[in-house]
């Protein structure tokens, strides 16, 4: 019996190893596709098999289609799948390499805007520097001449016609208290003293507001003055009275004009 059943193991064996063949695999392949009407025939008829026989070698015997055809098949799928694989390999290779390239150009690319634009910014930036450092000259030009400029406009002396058409009542107050302030600034004034200067009952309200503007020093807190409350111009209270009456000359100039 271990005879019998090597016999079968090698039989079937040898038998695998030639249908495994590819040639040989292509060649039943495509053998079946070109002969599958005599097999349907000889599996799923209900003829004898006397006549399925004589019908299949009248019928279906040609040596093109036994031989010939599934020949050239053969020789066909052995040629063409391999340079199907091919194909399809470099395929492959093609689009690594295309999408490794559009990588770099895509890399170069912002590269390259991000240089020019960096340039730009840093371009800009140096631009911006430039400015501020003009603009600083200005500004400093323009503070040594309001330093200049505002002692001559303080001690310029304007009608009150003029005033009362540029500013209301309590502005003028104001203005006429940092005057006031402003002759005294080299003696200590009370506010009793203040107050019989301007001689207003609006001067307390007038005081808080121009100490709350931080145009003078008057106590403490904004509502702690009393008469005895040391009152002094700051130098904003200064520069206010110097755009109050470039302001009251402005208004008479453009009004004069028509």
């Amino acid at each position: 019996m271990s005879s019998m059943s090597d016999v079968y193991d090698s039989t079937v064996q040898a038998i695998k190893s030639k249908t495994s063949h590819p040639l040989l695999g292509s060649f039943l392949i495509s053998w079946l596709i070109f002969n599958w009407k005599p097999i349907f025939y000889l599996l799923f008829s209900d003829d004898k098999v006397v006549y399925k026989l004589k019908s299949i070698s009248e019928n279906y015997s040609s040596f093109e289609t036994l031989v010939y055809l599934p020949f050239l098949s053969t020789i066909a799928l052995a040629t063409l799948i391999p340079t199907l694989s091919l194909i399809y390999g470099l395929f492959l290779k093609f689009i690594d390499y295309a999408e490794v390239g559009v990588q770099y150009i895509f890399k170069h690319k912002i590269n390259v805007i991000h240089e020019k634009y960096t340039g730009i910014g840093e371009s800009k930036l140096n631009e911006l520097k430039k400015d501020k450092e003009l603009a600083d000259r200005n500004y400093n030009r323009s503070e040594k001449l309001i330093e200049k400029l505002t002692p001559l406009l303080v001690k310029v002396d304007i009608p009150d016609s003029i005033l009362r058409d540029s500013f209301n009542e309590l502005e003028i107050i104001k203005l006429r208290t940092l005057e006031f302030l402003y002759e005294c600034k080299d003696k200590v004034v009370d506010y009793s003293t203040l107050e019989d200067a301007m001689n207003t009952q609006k001067l307390k309200n007038t005081c808080i507001e121009l100490k709350y503007a931080h145009l003078i020093n008057a106590g403490q807190t904004l509502h702690d003055i009393q008469p005895d409350t040391n009152v002094e111009i700051t130098d904003d209270g200064i520069i206010k009275i110097a755009e109050m009456k470039a302001d009251a000359f402005r208004k008479e100039i453009k009004s004069s004009l028509g």
